[in-house]
């Protein structure tokens, strides 16, 4: 346009003020977004774990300790790796109910055995209860706690189930096996490291029915080297969370 033709003003858009938040809302919400440590990211495609059944394409790495609690794991391995010459740790399933999610998501795993809060008892002694074989894992996931209950407008259907596969350090002296399972009292030696969400139409299938079997060989991608220096973040994500951050008590 020439110079003598000035552009008019744009429109002003004039939207609503947020709304405010109470007190007790607000130190909720503070807590619900600084307290939680976990690290969740999607996996793509060509990241994925091979051998699990096909279709199981909801994965994603996950780290839900605390990086003090992947230093002591870390710690562990490499005793382990010193003492027997190995890799220092193996890969295990765990199943659990939805119902367990919310704080297994945010706290990892916990020895929860002869507690309030225990969901499926201790028959092999007080741990976390593990499992080399999925289909057992699978079969815990299902069966308890409102089975596979879910919401109804959830992406992944109303009905589906969660299982987390665990890095153990390999040091049997320090867990009992029992097969199929494996309970690991010490927390520290057990760390998160994938989560699969698994829709009702892919929750059985050729080999894995009634917890039994199904078992292929795993093969596992490269965690991100984001993950690999986790440790070091402690200062940094300590940076993040407010002094005494803890849940109020209507938060509970």
């Amino acid at each position: 346009p020439r110079r003598s033709e000035a552009r008019p003003a744009p429109a002003k858009i004039l939207l609503p003020p947020p709304p405010l938040l109470s007190v007790s809302s607000t130190a909720a919400l503070r807590w619900l977004l600084c307290s939680c440590r976990t690290h969740i990211r999607r996996l793509g495609p060509e990241e994925q774990v091979r051998g699990v059944p096909d279709g199981w394409t909801h994965q994603f790495v996950m780290l839900s300790g605390s990086p003090e609690h992947e230093a002591r794991f870390r710690a562990a391995r490499a005793a382990a790796r010193a003492a027997t010459g190995g890799s220092g740790s193996f890969h295990a399933w765990h199943g659990s109910p939805l119902c367990n999610w919310h704080s297994i998501l945010r706290l990892g795993l916990k020895n929860m055995s002869n507690t309030e809060y225990m969901s499926t008892g201790a028959a092999f002694g007080s741990g976390i209860y593990l499992a080399r074989d999925l289909g057992t894992s699978l079969s815990y996931a299902q069966g308890y706690c409102g089975s596979t209950q879910g919401w109804e407008k959830s992406v992944f259907g109303p009905s589906h189930c969660c299982l987390a596969l665990c890095e153990v350090v390999d040091c049997p002296s320090k867990f009992t096996s029992v097969k199929p399972y494996l309970v690991v009292p010490d927390e520290d030696l057990v760390m998160t490291r994938y989560l699969f969400v698994v829709p009702p139409g892919q929750l059985e299938y050729a080999g894995v029915r009634s917890g039994g079997g199904g078992n292929s060989e795993l093969v596992l991608p490269e965690l991100p080297s984001l993950l690999q220096d986790l440790p070091s973040q402690a200062a940094d994500l300590d940076a993040l969370a407010p002094a005494g951050a803890v849940a109020p008590a209507d938060a509970l």
